[in-house]
């Protein structure tokens, strides 16, 4: 995050992952999510705003349907 003295992790394992903030100066971590994605999920990629304020991933899921929506069509 700005300033270079806070990192946002992702901790746990799936099923059970979230997000801590963990100061580099001092070593304290505070949880920043409670969530439990559904069985077979998996966060994989992360990117985070600059002010920090929020937090946009992805998550993998075993047996997910991929759709291709083509918006042309309504634009």
């Amino acid at each position: 995050m700005s300033g270079g003295k806070t990192l946002i992790i992702l901790q746990g394992t799936a099923p059970n992952q979230n997000f801590f903030r963990l100061d580099l100066e001092t070593g304290e971590q505070r949880q920043l999510t409670s969530f439990d994605l559904k069985s077979g999920s998996v966060v994989q990629n992360v990117d985070i705003s600059p002010d920090g304020k929020r937090i946009v991933f992805d998550r993998l899921r075993h047996h997910a349907d991929i759709v291709l929506m083509n918006l042309t069509r309504w634009l």
